[in-house]
């Protein structure tokens, strides 16, 4: 997913990679921002041959990692799907009590798949005596300097207007990418 989260892991990930980097979407404005922010190409999420395009783009591997940012349970099905032998899926969404439902069959276990959970408020054990709270604040000062971030807010609404900023992220999904309440008059 396209949202601002995935724009976020686009513009890192595109940072250190040495291949081809792809981002799927469903919303034609989200997969051009994605492309203004360093993907190769950004695929539509409802292409019917979606699975075998990105076969194509990985010279028939898949992909060595997938980041799934979507918050769409189908989509982790379809990053298992996409993923090389021995690939990763990192799922960073949250899917709140929607059910997941993914087939971990014969696929899955040929081509010894991992998926990897993230949790932002916590770090892995081993990850503490080198990222301590200072580094960590550092590095993401840093990197507000670095990335690009003007394009991933696509509204402004002074806070009395905050029904109306819902209104557009409730019934225009495609219109709206990040929607900020401001509090000039408060």
């Amino acid at each position: 997913g396209q949202g601002v989260v995935g724009l976020l892991l686009t513009q890192l990930v595109q940072r250190s990679l040495a291949g081809v980097l792809l981002t799927v979407d469903p919303l034609p404005g989200r997969r051009a921002v994605s492309r203004s922010l360093g993907a190769h190409l950004a695929l539509d999420a409802g292409q019917e041959d979606l699975v075998r395009h990105v076969h194509e783009q990985t010279d028939g591997r898949g992909a060595d990692l997938v980041i799934e940012a979507s918050g769409q349970p189908a989509a982790l099905q379809l990053a298992l799907d996409v993923a090389a032998m021995e690939g990763r899926i990192a799922v960073v969404s949250w899917y709140g009590s929607k059910p997941v439902r993914v087939d971990l069959g014969g696929t899955f276990h040929r081509r010894r798949l991992r998926i990897i959970s993230s949790q932002v408020g916590h770090l892995p054990g081993s990850l503490g005596p080198r990222w301590d709270l200072a580094r960590r604040r550092r590095v993401a000062a840093n990197l507000l300097r670095d990335l690009t971030l003007a394009p991933l807010i696509s509204h402004r609404f002074p806070f009395d207007r905050a029904a109306e900023a819902y209104a557009l992220v409730d019934r225009h999904p495609e219109e709206a990418l990040q929607v900020v309440l401001t509090y000039d008059d408060v």
